[in-house]
Parts: structure tokens; C-alpha cells; sequence
């Protein structure tokens, strides 16, 4: 592997740049000269960037809370957001090109880094040395030196030369005869390498024919074989995943994925409501939200038509397409929007689904939370209030409550805040192992709950869940120049149904996969699926490229941090915002590093670089769950269907039942259920 690859260092042991002494002194004199993006990371501070003892290049940054990350957005340019005229089908949004420059030349910057081996800028020219290992550059630089005796005294235009090397000794005259001290002698050709002007001259192209810095393969392709020489040149040595190092040394930071389809942010929907409303409602109607599915259509088949009649709700979900028709399906058994309070989870509300419930009369709304730890605290100020007011309304018409969760939020305030008497009114429903966790932590279940989270019918979506989470993995590390991690060793913390999923698709891309799991049962039940499971924890930990939390609990440590490789990409696959320790963020004696975002605006699935003295770790989209990224579904509509209709189901059974404790959901109707789909259960 070479120097430009990878570097990955041993606990305890300095970063290695990649780019070695001269690409750092490079570094050193343009870092002040670089211009930030409107997210400006305050890098720019006129001050001197020292070399530390350690090795490592440091830059003096002013540390951006995660409070106003975001929230400025371009208002840095005096820009305000752009708001959309129309619909760009499916409801999706048609952005307008930001007007100011700033933008263009951000994301022109970003474009090698977002397409690898489609643009390059002049700079791979020299930290990749073109001129010294290019094959197919030094096969022109070898017929030059071969057939022309003298520079200045040939029309490179008709010298017998292939067009590559027609090109090239096009741009070494320009430099040479702007040189007053050219190395050469009367224009004499003799080792253009060692005398510089390979590399002088294709410093002069890159100068002409690039646009901020930045060209594409179709800008060398217009120059016809001889843009078609370089580009083959480039790709000869331009590795197609730069590394993070690079990244962080050349990216204008965040990067912002160039992706027309990013989902509507918050700030667009409360901008457009102010000022269009009726896009809104344009959205919705052309939004990917099945009227229907045939596993909700099975389970209204199985309910009466009042099996939700009369019963208040209040529903901690992600707000996504597949959740409307759940509740759409609800309401045509009974269930009556105006007495039903929904709270979106915030790292997964699509909005233009949150305005869809709107619509059909629910009080819907999703807390704004950037940081994962403040999610508890805004589910406290949000979920108090929501269940006071369902209680309230249940002592006036001794109606019961109906609480459809997700990660045992409902249900545990319940069982916190209100008496035994109090909390019989209320009839839960739970969907995550978590949320079971919640549950079973309690001294005592004051309600009836019905578990989800273990029924069959969900169990459908297990192994899809896995795949997703990969996938999404390997996508955002693309983005930031580490392609192919994946396949490298990887760690899964929990071996539960979605850790094993995990688990498995990491297998799959060709990585040593190793498990850990604080069960010893557990553990053994992995090693006899194929997986390396040691008996030390800090074993598992050390010497891993990803480390994917799925145990529904806290299973990466602050202390973990200081076992994990450099460069160690850490994600979650947990339902919930609790896998990792993101006290890093706030600690002054790390460098945190916003390093890529969803889209302009956006404000939380922030990837970030932990930078401590002796490593740097990638938190993906900042711990949230690397599933969700605000879009209409996390998967296909067939895969989630089946859960969907697992917790409609277990909802009306919890109506039913009386006495307070953890219920199993009932499985007969959930295997009629998948019987109607042509499914079986596990």
C-alpha cells in the first residue's frame, strides 16, 4: 500500500501525513491564503500553522458550537436561503443555483473529492508527481526528449508527436520562455523532468484550462486525444480515493454532496409556509406515500372498524412515508386525528411527511435537535406536556390513552412522572429492543405493553436493515475520500437481530468482521456464525478501520476512543441516539472538525473528525442512526411494510388489554397477516 493510500497508526504513535515533507510545506505557505465556505470554520485565523512536535499540522480553529453550526447557513455572504418557485416532482424541491460566488467556487473546490477519477484539480499534478509516475506521461516526455533537439526551434502544433506529447511540449515552451534563468541552454532538450519543466508545464495547463481550480474529464475530453493522454495520465496515479488526509488538507469544509434529490430541510419548510404555502401541499401530493399497503390492508381485513374508536394517542415516530399509511390505515379503523399528538424523531422527520399528517388534521411536531445529547432533554420538554394533555382528556370522558413508541420514550415518562392509578389509562405499544430495554428497567410496568420489537412480522425487516446501514456507510465514506473501508476490518458492538444484519453485509463486502457483544452466550452464538469474537473487549476494539454500534445500549465509550486506529470511521445502527459518547464535542482539548453535510442547510446529519493529539476518528452524521438521513423511507416500501403492520396490530391489542405488565404480540394474526402477502414468517 502506498504512502498516498493509507496511514494508519497504532494507539499512542503521531499521524503520518500522506503527503509527505513537500506537500506539507505546501500546506504551510497557502493555508493562510485559503478561502472558507459560508459555514466559514473560522480555520482562516491569521495566524501561523506550526508543525507540532507530534508531526501533525496544527490549525489554531475557533470551536463552533453545535447550537450554531448550521444555523447561519450562508447568512455568512449576507445570502438569505433561496426559496424554491415550484416542484421538482415526486415531491422533491428544484433548488436555484445560489447567487453568490462564494457557493460555485466552494463546490467547484469539492468536485474531486465528490467524483473521484472524474475531476481533478492542478494540485494532483504535483502530490501525485504526474511527471514521475505516469506511464503514459513519461512515454510523451520520452518522445520529446527523442525527436526534438531544441524547444525553441519547432511549431509544437506540427512536430511529428503524438497529441499528448504535442500538448505537453506546447506548455513547457510557454514556461520555459517566460523563465529569464531557464535551465536549459539555447532551448536544448535534455532531462525535462529533472530540470522541472514537466512539471512547470503542466502547472501552466492546469492554470488555463481550469475553472476554480478544479477540471473535469469532460474538460480534457474537449481537447480531443490530447485530453484524452492527460486524463488517462491522471488516472494513472490520482488514486480514486484520496484519503482523509487530503481532504481535510484541500476540501473546503463541510463538503455539501452535490445532490439535487437532498431532502427538504426544516428552514425551507418554515420559510416556504411563510411565504408559499401552497408548495407545501404541492409536495405532498406528488410525494412518494403509498395510498396504500397490503400488509396494512391485511390487518384492516382482521380489525373492526372501531378498533381505535374513541381512544386518544400520542406517538413518538419517524416521521416517514410508510408511517402516513399507517396512520391513514388507523383513522379508517377509528383513530381520530384531532385527538392524536404526534412527535417526529428528530434525526429521521421527513418534513414534507410531517406536513402530510398535518394535512389529515394530526398535531404534529418534531423537536429541533442538532446534537444527539440533547435529544433527551428536547423529548422531555416535548413528551411531558403531549401526555399531560392526553391524561387530562382521558379523566374527563374515561376514554384510554393509546401511546404508539419508539425506544420506550412514552412509556417511561409514564411510568416516572404519573401515579399506578394515572398510568393505567394509558396502553402502550413498542417497536425497538431498546424501547423493551426502557421497559424492563422499570421496577414495575404500571400499563399494559405490547411488545413489537420481538414479533415476528418485524423480524421481516432485520436483514434488509443491515445492508442499509452498510450501504449508507460506504456512501458517506466515499464522499470524504475513504471508498472501500468497508472491506477493511471492521468491529460490530451487539449481536442482536439488526447487529447480526451488520455483521453480515460487512462479510459480505469482503471485510474480517468482529463481533462483540457483552453476553457471553451471545458472543458464542457469533463465533458459531463465523465471526472473530474475543474475550477482551479492548481486543475487539483495536485495529479497526469501522466500528458500528448496534446494541441498542451505550457501546462506544469515551474511553474507547483511545483503542481505536487512526482514521477509525465509527457509525450507529441503533434506533436510537444512544451508541456513542459524543462528549468529544464539546471537549476543548479535541479539535472537532465539521467535515460533511446532507445539503446547504442542512442541520443534522453532520459528519464530523474527532482531531485528539494522536489520531482522528470520523463520527458518521455526528452518532445519530446512519440510516436515517430525512428522506421519504430508509429502505424500499416493501421491506418496512411488514412492521408497519406488526404496530398497528399490536396497538389495537393493547387497547384490549387490561392488566399492566409486557405482552407478547399476538402471533396469529400477524401470521395471516403474511400469509395475505405471500410471506412467512421466521
Amino acid at each position: 500500500m502506498s504512502q498516498l493510500e493509507s496511514n494508519r497508526v497504532g494507539p499512542g504513535m503521531p499521524r503520518v501525513p500522506r503527503f509527505g515533507r513537500d506537500f506539507d510545506s505546501h500546506r504551510l505557505r497557502r493555508l493562510d491564503d485559503l478561502t472558507l465556505g459560508p459555514h466559514d470554520l473560522n480555520v482562516r485565523t491569521g495566524s501561523t500553522p506550526a508543525v507540532a512536535p507530534a508531526g501533525r499540522l496544527e490549525v489554531h480553529t475557533t470551536r463552533l458550537s453545535a447550537e450554531s453550526l448550521y444555523s447561519e447557513t450562508a447568512t455568512v455572504l449576507g445570502e438569505k436561503p433561496v426559496l424554491p418557485p415550484l416542484a421538482a416532482g415526486g415531491g422533491k424541491l428544484r433548488r436555484l443555483d445560489q447567487p453568490v460566488t462564494a457557493w460555485a467556487q466552494r463546490e467547484a473546490t469539492n468536485l474531486p473529492f465528490l467524483y473521484p477519477g472524474v475531476c481533478f484539480t492542478p494540485q494532483d499534478f504535483h502530490d501525485f508527481q504526474v511527471h514521475k509516475k505516469s506511464p503514459t506521461l513519461l512515454a510523451a516526455v520520452a518522445e520529446i526528449e527523442a525527436k526534438i533537439p531544441n524547444l525553441r526551434g519547432v511549431d509544437a502544433s506540427t512536430a511529428p508527436l503524438t497529441p499528448l506529447a504535442a500538448l505537453l511540449l506546447e506548455c513547457i515552451q510557454v514556461v520555459e520562455k517566460r523563465d529569464p534563468f531557464s535551465s536549459t541552454r539555447s532551448g536544448d532538450v535534455y532531462d525535462l523532468i529533472g530540470n522541472g519543466l514537466v512539471s512547470r508545464g503542466l502547472a501552466h495547463f492546469g492554470q488555463l484550462f481550469s475553472t476554480h481550480n478544479v477540471f473535469s474529464q469532460f474538460d480534457l475530453q474537449k481537447l480531443g486525444p490530447m485530453g484524452e493522454g492527460l486524463l488517462q495520465s491522471l488516472r494513472e496515479v490520482v488514486p480514486a480515493q484520496r484519503g482523509l488526509q487530503a481532504v481535510l488538507h484541500r476540501a473546503e469544509l463541510p463538503i455539501e454532496p452535490a445532490y439535487t434529490d437532498t431532502p427538504i430541510t426544516r428552514e425551507e419548510v418554515e420559510a416556504i409556509r411563510k411565504v408559499q404555502p401552497e408548495l407545501l401541499d404541492q409536495l405532498v401530493a406528488e410525494a412518494p406515500i403509498p395510498a396504500t399497503l397490503a400488509p396494512l390492508e391485511a390487518v384492516k381485513a382482521l380489525l373492526p372498524k372501531d378498533a381505535f374508536a374513541g381512544a386518544h394517542c400520542v406517538a413518538v415516530q419517524h416521521l416517514l412515508a410508510t408511517n402516513v399509511t399507517m396512520f391513514d390505515a388507523m383513522v379508517d379503523r377509528g383513530l381520530d386525528p384531532e385527538s392524536t399528538e404526534i412527535i417526529g424523531i428528530p434525526y429521521s422527520t421527513n418534513f414534507v411527511c410531517e406536513h402530510a399528517l398535518r394535512q389529515r388534521g394530526f398535531d404534529v411536531m418534531t423537536p429541533d435537535v442538532m446534537d444527539p445529547s440533547q435529544v433527551t432533554d428536547a423529548y422531555e420538554r416535548t413528551i411531558g406536556p403531549a401526555l399531560e394533555r392526553a391524561l387530562q382528556k382521558s379523566k374527563r370522558d374515561g376514554k384510554p390513552v393509546l401511546l404508539i413508541d419508539d425506544g420506550g420514550k412514552l412509556s417511561s415518562y409514564v411510568a416516572k412522572h404519573f401515579s399506578p392509578q394515572d398510568a393505567l389509562r394509558f396502553h402502550v405499544v413498542e417497536q425497538t429492543t431498546r424501547g423493551l430495554t426502557e421497559l424492563q428497567s422499570l421496577d414495575a410496568i404500571p400499563m399494559p405493553a405490547v411488545n413489537v420489537a420481538k414479533s415476528p412480522l418485524k423480524q421481516l425487516e432485520m436483514p434488509h436493515i443491515g445492508e442499509q446501514v452498510v450501504r449508507n456507510v460506504e456512501d458517506l465514506c466515499s464522499s470524504i475520500g475513504m471508498g472501500g473501508v468497508t472491506a477493511e476490518p471492521s468491529l460490530v458492538m451487539g449481536f442482536g437481530p439488526i447487529g447480526e444484519g451488520v455483521a453480515n453485509a460487512l462479510r459480505a463486502k469482503g471485510s474480517k468482521v468482529t463481533v462483540w457483544d457483552v453476553d457471553p452466550d451471545v458472543r458464542a452464538r457469533a463465533r458459531a456464525a463465523g465471526f472473530d469474537c474475543p474475550e477482551d473487549r479492548g481486543e475487539a476494539l483495536r485495529g479497526k478501520a469501522v466500528v458500528v454500534g448496534a446494541s441498542g445500549h451505550r457501546s462506544i465509550t469515551r474511553e474507547d476512543l483511545a483503542l481505536l486506529s487512526n482514521e477509525c470511521v465509527v457509525a450507529s445502527a441503533s434506533s436510537r441516539d444512544i451508541e456513542v459518547d459524543l462528549t468529544a464535542n464539546h471537549d476543548q482539548r479535541v479539535e472537532v472538525v465539521p467535515l460533511l453535510a446532507a445539503g446547504r442547510g442542512d442541520r443534522r446529519f453532520t459528519t464530523r473528525v474527532w482531531r485528539f493529539q494522536d489520531r482522528d476518528v470520523v463520527m458518521l452524521r455526528n452518532g445519530f442512526p446512519i440510516n436515517f438521513d430525512g428522506d421519504f423511507e430508509t429502505g424500499t416500501n416493501d421491506d418496512i411494510a411488514p412492521t408497519r403492520a406488526a404496530m398497528m396490530l399490536g396497538a389495537a391489542q393493547a387497547l384490549r388489554e387490561k392488566r399492566p405488565g409486557l405482552w407478547d404480540a399476538a402471533v396469529e394474526p400477524q401470521r395471516q397477516v403474511a400469509q395475505a402477502i405471500g410471506r412467512e414468517l421466521p
